[in-house]
């Protein structure tokens, strides 16, 4: 299964003669099917405003291969700078994160998926987190901003404002396309 490398020569050996001939050796390293376990991310979420859970996909094929997920984050300090976080084993299709501040930065992760030979296959996309600042207006007005979701295959459809009652339970107030990244609720 894993790549190993062979290596194969030639002898050639004369009739009725005790003498031989030899070939150069040549070595090769098959490609192994094992290189092509892929997964994706299904979703990075802020969790109780606490941590930043990310969900992915089993693997498209080849998966029982499998010896870990190599988990990376960057922040919007540095976003092209990912940095390992964490190695998951096998069977575990989530991450928590609790080493972030969810209320002041925006987190993007990427897995990369590490086989039975040691070797890793790929990142996948990336997804982060939805980060929500607010702000008053010089009508006393709530005005919502918020940075976008990205790297769903198909974008995002719609966002839902949502806020709290006094109970504790939240309510959708407004509903605004995709690409919208702002709202300003009237007092």
């Amino acid at each position: 299964l894993c790549p190993f490398s062979y290596s194969y020569k030639i002898e050639a050996e004369f009739v009725n003669s005790s003498y031989s001939s030899e070939s150069n050796s040549y070595s090769a390293t098959p490609v192994s099917l094992l290189n092509q376990i892929t997964t994706s991310i299904k979703r990075s979420t802020v969790i109780n405003n606490e941590s930043i859970l990310t969900e992915w996909y089993e693997p498209n094929q080849y998966g029982e291969y499998v010896s870990a997920y190599i988990i990376y984050r960057a922040d919007d300090s540095n976003p092209s700078l990912f940095k390992f976080i964490d190695k998951i084993t096998k069977g575990t299709l989530r991450y928590e994160d609790f080493d972030v501040n969810v209320n002041e930065h925006n987190y993007q992760y990427k897995i990369e998926v590490e086989n039975i030979c040691h070797e890793r296959t790929g990142y996948t996309n990336i997804s982060g987190n939805i980060l929500l600042n607010s702000k008053l207006n010089d009508m006393n007005n709530s005005v919502l901003e918020w940075s976008p979701y990205k790297e769903w295959k198909d974008g995002v459809e719609r966002y839902e404002i949502q806020r709290q009652d006094e109970n504790g339970n939240w309510k959708t107030i407004k509903t605004v396309d995709g690409k919208t990244q702002q709202f300003e609720e009237e007092n």
